[in-house]
């Protein structure tokens, strides 16, 4: 079976890795020409009709958290507010072809922070939140050029997508608190508040009319009419059965678009009747919409980041701007091991992570652009039903050969509780037809968890190998084998050659040495060596108060003969002499990931601590270190170092090392070359500009190991000694033994 990645349409725009996610009002339609959305502390500016970018502006130092327009649109004149999270506001003014821009501070303290920004006539519209809260304050600040002054309106907001809005005239604003609708009218003290049985999810005004529009918990939109009034006129609009994440009117305001965990984009028709119609299967759950100010486009945005582009008229799919996909776990917090998925991909010198549910994601570093989505399930993603949530398809494991050819993927379903759906699948790589072919494809090939998968290191006139890792106690080899099928055509498929296990023990970790001539396997604490010709137990390296469980296994480097295995669990990284089998040394350090450099054979272990330290497997000293690169580093992998300005990748000196961290949001991170090593070693790009060499808090068995070499060196000394005093007296005659005694 063949596959390639299918691109939507016309255009399937790439975009540049980010810092954050697009925060609420981080996406804003300036004309029907050109598209904001934030971008971190930046914001890029795209065609939606082409998706190319078209420009990128700088001026915020912290993430930016709202967009806003300050004049009436226009083709060739408009204005736009963007803020960030400190409260520094940036005016954007577009007149024809000049451009400029004004900044100014919101006045807040320094204990909060603005979660959300809108901008009326005479005044500003913010929340502000403290540490730790789950709330927010909803503040009015005066617009006077000389003094800024901010009045307090309300506390108890909700923080999130959609919860304050304002009506056209921005005479009236609307926030959502718990279980109430806060509605106050600005140019007068008046204050009325709303409290529904059911929690409301998001808020929006009629842009031409004094309607609210509001999204509750159980799906239904509610429509208030004449809300200055006693007893306010309601039309309810029900369709969804999960909340109603976003809702947005038309520019015009005949239309009103929702959407939500269904992922589907419900359009209802105000001035016919309210009838609906329905856009459906647009990838994961929508977060936000946003209509253009002709109502040509509607731009979604999804809660992995993506954006797709709706033509409003045909209510049909343009295209999709893909960032780098914020992944979305559909496995628990915690126990999704598809966000340690990191490869390097280097016929096509691109990273693999996981993308959206069911998908891998090459990323090409040097051009800054997502090259393709793979769809490793092939199957469509499940939402959840509102009384409980359904199994959807996960990507748990993935591995890579050593040329690139060979991809291997394992996905996992929780039918139930106890009732797992394990598919592993071989992908091979077309370098004539630049796509990945799907060549085998094994069903239940463990009967719990797959813990680890490893290719064997490509040598001449071996057949290509593969080693899998199961909680259920084994591990299987796998090999290339010729298969002829019921046409009688020959064809080259994946199979299972043999399992080994050991003591019942679940095998968690597994690695190959570089000649191939051993392979090492962790069952839980204890690290079993195998010869991989016949797959026979040789040696085992067990210490008895190692306890934890292993995740790691890397052999040395090649300049070091390969005779030493580091291995890492929860709270230590150790050495192995595989000389002598015996424990060289071990570093309390408490990591989240272990990588090895294949040029150099230098290793990387990240702390909790949000520090890496660069090591080579004789020493338990660091050559160097960095500190607070990020917060809970999950995964990491060495690449050879990127030249931009050459445009191609040089392998003579350097490699450069890539990671992320748990926000799982375009945290791809480049790094620098700082420093060289020894003549014999080459250099190698660090993350850190720190030239000394920062000690663990370790300890080492050199001690002990010392103090058993002097035991045995006194005892070796005193038996020397003892057999020549025999010797002597064996030499003495009857008579002279008698005089001496």
């Amino acid at each position: 079976m063949k596959y390639k990645s299918k691109e939507q349409n016309d255009f399937k725009k790439k975009m540049e890795p980010t810092g954050t996610e697009v925060p609420e009002h981080g996406m804003l339609f300036a004309n029907q020409k050109e598209l904001w959305v934030c971008n971190g502390s930046t914001i890029n500016i795209y065609n939606p009709v082409s998706g190319s970018l078209i420009e990128v502006k700088e001026k915020h130092r912290d993430k930016i958290i709202s967009l806003c327009r300050v004049s009436d649109v226009n083709e060739e004149e408009y204005e736009i507010l963007s803020c960030d999270e400190e409260g520094f506001v940036c005016h954007w003014c577009i007149e024809g072809h000049k451009n400029y821009d004004k900044s100014f501070y919101l006045p807040i303290s320094k204990n909060y922070k603005l979660t959300h920004f809108t901008y009326g006539d005479k005044y500003f519209m913010a929340t502000l939140t403290g540490e730790g809260s789950s709330v927010s304050n909803l503040v009015y600040i005066k617009n006077n050029s000389k003094n800024l002054k901010s009045i307090h309106l309300t506390n108890g907001v909700k923080i999130g997508q959609y919860k304050v809005a304002l009506s056209y005239d921005r005479k009236y604003v609307a926030a959502i608190k718990e279980e109430a609708l806060f509605l106050r009218d600005i140019s007068d003290v008046h204050n009325r508040n709303g409290t529904f049985r059911i929690e409301l999810h998001c808020v929006a005004f009629h842009p031409t009319k004094y309607i609210i529009a509001t999204g509750s918990m159980n799906g239904r939109i509610t429509l208030w009419y004449q809300f200055t009034e006693t007893y306010p006129t309601k039309v309810y609009l029900h369709w969804h059965t999960l909340p109603a994440q976003t809702i947005c009117f038309s520019s015009t305001g005949g239309d009103l678009y929702s959407g939500g965990k269904e992922s589907v984009l419900v359009r209802w028709y105000l001035t016919d009747d309210n009838r609906r119609s329905f856009l459906p299967r647009l990838g994961m759950p929508i977060q936000s919409v946003q209509c253009d100010p002709s109502s040509t486009y509607v731009a979604l945005l999804h809660i992995d980041d993506s954006i797709s582009i709706i033509s409003s008229k045909e209510m049909r799919l343009e295209g999709t701007l893909q960032r780098l996909t914020k992944h979305v776990s559909v496995l628990g917090e915690g126990n999704d091991p598809s966000n340690k998925i990191l490869l390097y991909h280097e016929p096509s010198s691109s990273f693999i992570k996981t993308g959206k549910t069911g998908y891998l994601q090459f990323f090409n570093p040097l051009l800054s652009k997502i090259n393709y989505d793979l769809d490793i399930t092939m199957t469509n993603y499940v939402t959840d039903e509102r009384s409980k949530k359904l199994p959807n398809v996960e990507i748990t494991c993935a591995a890579i050969s050593e040329d690139g050819v060979w991809l291997s993927t394992v996905e996992m379903c929780h039918l139930t509780i106890s009732l797992k759906e394990i598919v592993l699948k071989f992908w091979h790589y077309s370098l004539k037809k630049q796509c990945w072919e799907l060549n085998t494809t094994i069903h239940t090939p463990h009967l719990d968890t797959i813990t680890a998968f490893t290719f064997c290191p490509v040598m001449e006139q071996t057949i290509p190998t593969c080693i899998s890792c199961s909680e259920d106690g084994k591990f299987k080899v796998w090999k290339l084998v010729t298969f002829t099928d019921l046409k009688g055509l020959e064809r080259n498929i994946w199979n299972n050659q043999t399992s080994r296990d050991f003591r019942d023990l679940p095998a968690t970790a597994c690695a190959f040495s570089q000649d191939t001539s051993l392979l090492a396997v962790a069952f839980n604490s204890i690290v079993t060596l195998w010869c991989p010709e016949e797959f026979l137990l040789k040696r085992i390296l067990t210490q008895c108060f190692l306890t934890e469980r292993i995740t790691d296994i890397i052999f040395s480097h090649e300049r070091w003969k390969g005779s030493a295995l580091v291995t890492r669990s929860e709270n230590y990284i150790c050495t192995w002499d595989l000389l002598s089998c015996t424990l060289l040394w071990r570093v309390y350090i408490r990591s989240s990931c272990l990588v090895k450099d294949p040029h150099t054979g230098l290793l990387a272990v990240f702390s909790n601590s949000n520090d890496v330290y660069f090591f080579d497997p004789p020493s338990s000293e660091p050559i160097s270190s960095s500190h607070n690169i990020g917060s809970d580093v999950i995964c990491a992998v060495f690449a050879p170092y990127i030249n931009p300005a050459k445009g191609e990748t040089e392998r003579k000196a350097t490699s450069t090392l890539f990671y992320y961290d748990k926000n799982q949001i375009h945290n791809l991170s480049f790094s620098g070359l700082v420093e060289h090593f020894d003549s014999f070693l080459p250099s190698v790009c660090l993350i850190s500009d720190n030239k000394t060499k920062d000690k663990l808090k370790y300890e080492t068995l050199d001690e002990e190991m010392r103090n058993r070499e002097e035991k045995k060196n006194a005892i070796d000394s005193y038996d020397v000694e003892e057999n020549r005093r025999i010797e002597k007296i064996q030499n003495y005659d009857f008579n002279t033994l008698l005089n001496i005694l």
